[in-house]
């Protein structure tokens, strides 16, 4: 496999710091399963984790090295005949490209920070302990594929990003601030219930995914989440409340 800088079509993105997905998300890519569309979103929505047999722990033996002019550094793969161990592993994307030479797809190794296993909304941050950049070809990436998620929703992550940002020590001010924190809570319940055709279950695990998730989205999170938990005291419905 010979990977050259593509005329056609490309990208090919930093690493982030922190990367969180929704795993309920649907990507452009998984319906349409074209290259161009992996290219396309990746320019429009950033990094994406995949789930797959197509990182290192999935092959026997060490990868080859390429080089990728177009990225401008080594990037690391296994010939089509290399024996694999049938484990599935998580990959970050990080570019795609099209050319003469054929379909590729570059991605790098993730960690899983998310604290609570079951939550579906996921937290990665890029391994320190790999740091090569690996090269897949686009049909073995696609024959090989389990999943591939987005990150979050400018929605979703606009809520996270309003309960980072309240001062820590006015969640439960007994005044404004915890009832605006109060009622982000209620909205997220009632968007997610509406969303799953008014089912109070969905809309009670997004909120409760949502504040488990406070964890690590902020600095003060463990301590953030439980003030999160005691504001949000009754959000719900007659179906489900939310009790501190």
């Amino acid at each position: 496999m010979s990977i050259q800088p593509t005329t056609e079509s490309n990208v090919f993105l930093k690493k982030t710091e922190t990367l969180y997905i929704d795993e309920n998300s649907v990507t452009e890519y998984s319906k349409s399963m074209k290259v161009e569309t992996l290219i396309k979103e990746l320019r429009e929505k950033g990094p994406l984790i995949a789930l797959g047999k197509v990182g290192p722990e999935c092959y026997v033996g060490e990868p080859k090295k390429y080089k990728a002019e177009f990225i401008q550094q080594d990037v690391y793969g296994w010939p089509q005949s290399t024996k694999r161990t049938g484990r599935s592993c998580y990959v970050m994307v990080l570019g795609a490209s099209k050319g003469k030479l054929g379909e590729h797809v570059y991605f790098t190794i993730p960690k899983d920070i998310t604290p609570v296993k079951t939550n579906f909304i996921r937290g990665y941050k890029s391994s320190k302990l790999h740091q090569r950049i690996y090269v897949s070809s686009h049909k073995t990436f696609l024959n090989y594929l389990n999943d591939l998620y987005p990150p979050l929703s400018s929605k979703m992550k606009g809520y996270l990003d309003a309960l980072a940002a309240f001062p820590l020590n006015s969640i439960l001010d007994r005044g404004e601030v915890e009832k605006k924190c109060h009622d982000i809570g209620q909205k997220i319940f009632d968007d997610y219930k509406k969303k799953q055709n008014g089912d109070s279950f969905e809309g009670k695990k997004a909120v409760q995914d949502i504040c488990d998730t406070l964890r690590t989205y902020s600095d003060d999170g463990n301590l953030r989440k439980q003030y999160v938990e005691r504001a949000w005291a009754y959000i719900g419905d007659k179906n489900w409340k939310w009790y501190p």
